[in-house]
């Protein structure tokens, strides 16, 4: 955040009538619908596609009460594939020769229709750089040689940090990703601006195992500036993804969002090989807005100490917009709206991050950093309420040595859950009452229940929270059982 006279289109003025004005009831104008609209969607898997693909794969979203069963892929030039799907996901293989070179697709299916944008690009020499996958149907990144390899990986979940160039990074790039990588981290985003030691801690991330995000947040409106970075650094093995803008939304000057996305097709005219980001703080529109702007979008949320006194609808800047401080409920509408948005616009498969709190600032918003348990919690709550990957600003920042205590024990835990349940199976639960707030996956015939009690006092789980969340499996709890605060509950079967 910057100290711009409004932010997320709220003035920093104090609101006129001086109440608190934030509360459960609701202040703010109504989110967008939830869950969002059922409807017909088409959604290339694979991003990047590669001319030596035998066929491109598209994930078709078919509503529940459609009665057509064949849909029909029309590419232009005459070209058109039509195939059965029914209700609920497909992933429909496309014969490379029925695609031509088109880079548009409209799906027909009775009276609905879905459009799609993609692009087929020529794979990079062997050597020359890696290639890392976005694969839409999980939300999940995969580095690989070839299309198939790439179906075949189980992919790694994101959990890592934004970190400190300066000094921590370039101190001792070896000593750094060391430590970080013995905290369980497996991504970063090394905070800007760099200088040309920023070579040797690319070298000891790709030696260390940590993939690194490219952050251009200083740099982005400039194509000059973003061509000379990406072509000096593409090579190294140990970048992951590209970073264009840092919050762009948040002052939404004129030029926003089109420096965005003029800063993601410049990259993708660079390097198409690797995903592009960004991150986004405000509510409303935002996802929207920025849908053309990324490949995976990112946003923060950073609900722990923050007072909502001074802000409404129309004015104040509190630190997380449009949140009430109750984290479990600013994570679920910042994901709802933002999942609506891309709906809207007709890209509900585009990934989400998380970017979680762990810092405190008491001179501007943040009077404290979250608790070992609310940091645990909040990583949890994200992933239930859909995001792909979770990265925490900032290290080493100001965090306390109690919470930094606990990231190994939860990149041990979250980790493995998230590669085979998040990134690898189905989301078939998500449930939040204002008490417990609880996700399902199944991977294969293994499924992974998370029950969280986001509270700060006890709660007993009744038969109906117990049937919503488990269906069949209720035997795996038993009703009656309690929850401490801030508490997690994980069950595999």
């Amino acid at each position: 955040m910057t100290n711009a006279g409004t932010w997320c289109g709220k003035s920093y003025s104090e609101p006129t009538n001086q109440q608190p004005s934030v509360s459960n009831s609701g202040v703010f104008a109504a989110l967008p619908p939830w869950p969002p609209a059922d409807a017909l969607a088409v959604t290339p898997r694979w991003k990047p596609i590669y001319e030596t693909d035998d066929s491109v794969e598209f994930v078709v979203d078919v509503p529940s009460d459609i009665i057509e069963t064949n849909i029909i892929f029309y590419f232009g030039a005459g070209k058109t594939h039509e195939t059965h799907v029914h209700p609920g996901i497909n992933v429909i293989a496309v014969p490379k020769a029925k695609v031509g070179v088109t880079s548009t697709v409209t799906a027909l299916l009775g009276s609905a229709r879905a459009n799609a944008t993609f692009t087929i690009y020529k794979r990079p020499s062997p050597g020359t750089q890696i290639v890392v996958r976005v694969d839409y149907m999980h939300g999940s990144l995969v580095q690989e040689t070839t299309r198939a390899a790439a179906a075949a990986v189980t992919p790694v979940f994101p959990f890592g940090m934004y970190v400190e160039y300066e000094p921590f990074t370039v101190k001792d790039p070896v000593g750094a990703m060391k430590e970080l990588r013995d905290m369980g981290i497996n991504f970063i985003n090394i905070v800007p601006p760099y200088d040309a030691r920023l070579k040797a801690v690319l070298e000891a991330a790709k030696d260390h195992g940590i993939w690194v995000q490219y952050d251009m947040r200083h740099t982005y409106v400039s194509a000059v500036n973003i061509t000379a970075e990406i072509n000096d650094v593409k090579s190294y093995e140990s970048i992951f993804s590209w970073y264009t803008s840092d919050e762009p939304d948040g002052e939404l000057t004129a030029s926003e969002p089109r420096n965005s996305i003029n800063a993601y097709n410049t990259v993708n005219s660079i390097d198409p090989h690797r995903p592009t980001m960004l991150a986004l703080n405000c509510m409303r529109n935002s996802a929207g807005q920025y849908a053309n702007a990324a490949d995976i979008l990112m946003t923060d949320v950073y609900p722990i100490g923050i007072s909502t006194k001074a802000c409404n609808a129309e004015i104040g800047c509190c630190g997380c917009d449009e949140c009430i401080g109750d984290f479990a409920i600013d994570i679920r509408h910042r994901m709802h709206s933002y999942r609506s948005q891309l709906a809207q616009v007709g890209k509900p498969r585009m990934p989400i991050w998380m970017v979680t709190q762990a810092f405190s600032d008491p001179n501007t918003y943040w009077s404290r950093e979250a608790t070992p348990s609310e940091f645990r919690l909040i990583s949890y709550i994200s992933l239930i309420h859909g995001a792909k990957g979770v990265l925490s600003w900032i290290y080493p920042g100001n965090m306390s040595p109690k919470l930094r205590a606990i990231i190994p024990t939860l990149s041990a835990e979250l980790v493995p859950l998230g590669s085979k349940f998040i990134l690898g199976g189905k989301q078939i639960v998500e449930y939040s009452d204002g008490k417990i707030t609880a996700g399902a996956w199944i991977k294969d015939n293994a499924k992974l229940f998370v029950v969280t009690n986001p509270t700060y006092r006890q709660v007993t789980l009744t038969n109906a929270q117990i049937k919503a969340i488990f269906g069949d499996d209720y035997k795996l709890i038993k009703a009656g059982e309690t929850l401490p605060a801030l508490a997690i509950r994980i069950i595999t079967a």
